[in-house]
């Protein structure tokens, strides 16, 4: 009967579940194709100085999975709780009509665990195809030679894109469950009358951030620019600041632009402008 309800919700909010599902089936195409640039070498027969390009580009990758996976993390957790404040007021109908908060977490696990796997599935079945591309884009740009046609699988890249999935996914769940458990009916009912706090209000300080990013964002490139991409301090530290410059960019550029709206009345009092501006 759960399975049932389960499957019946998806169907019927699937406008909101496609967010979690491509969500969910980009990510993994990308971590998968991206990872398994590095298993090529067992198909394309490279010479000394090009596999210790592509050994030197393994090591790159394995240290910048990292960083994919917590941007990926992120970017799944948030859609996850976006989907889940999207049915709030299902949520509470469901407790009106008296389900008790242990079935409503089980439903809300048992929709999760479906878009979950087929997104995952779907998501592996197109990195498989990226990944495909990327082979006879790796061999044009070396010159190597490909014996008729190769389908390619990286089986150690796919064990590793499943594995980290499968960590963020339960990250997911267990929010999810704290979310479900912790919400009061009250809340659930209201839920749609509640805007985003914004956190960045001073036009000063946001615009001194912006600036700053921007600094920040031209050095790590200037750096890169001069060192190239290798092992050393210098590459580490222009990854760091063009992470550190990219947040603070995005941080400070919608206080910014959203305060700059505000001086302009006949604009920010126009209808539903003030409304829709500070949602978005």
């Amino acid at each position: 009967m759960l399975a049932k309800l389960s499957i019946a919700n998806v169907r019927r909010s699937y406008k909101d579940f496609a967010i979690y599902f491509f969500t969910l089936l980009i990510g993994v195409a990308v971590f998968y194709a991206f990872n398994s640039i590095t298993a090529q070498d067992a198909v394309l027969a490279f010479d000394k100085s090009q596999g210790n390009m592509i050994e030197l580009l393994g090591i790159l990758i394995d240290g910048v999975s990292v960083f994919i996976c917590v941007i990926l993390a992120f970017l799944v957790l948030y859609a996850s709780r976006y989907l889940i404040k999207r049915r709030n007021k299902e949520f509470a109908i469901y407790l009106l009509l008296g389900m008790p908060k242990s079935a409503l977490l089980r439903l809300t696990l048992v929709e999760t665990l479906i878009v979950g796997l087929v997104s995952m599935a779907c998501g592996l079945a197109l990195g498989l195809l990226i990944s495909q591309a990327l082979l006879y884009i790796t061999a044009f740009m070396f010159v190597v030679d490909i014996p008729g046609f190769t389908f390619f699988v990286a089986q150690d890249a796919m064990i590793k894109t499943i594995v980290v999935f499968l960590v963020i996914f339960a990250l997911a769940l267990f929010f999810n469950v704290g979310y479900v458990m912790k919400a009061k009916l009250i809340d659930l009912i209201q839920s749609e009358r509640k805007n985003d706090d914004l956190k960045l209000r001073s036009i000063p300080l946001s615009f001194c951030l912006f600036i700053v990013s921007c600094v920040i964002i031209g050095i790590s490139y200037y750096l890169l620019s001069e060192n190239g991409i290798a092992v050393n301090p210098t590459f580490g530290a222009a990854t760091a600041l063009v992470c550190v410059g990219t947040l603070l960019f995005f941080y400070s550029l919608s206080g910014f632009l959203l305060r700059l709206i505000q001086y302009i009345k006949p604009l920010y009092y126009r209808g539903l402008n003030m409304f829709t501006l500070r949602q978005v």
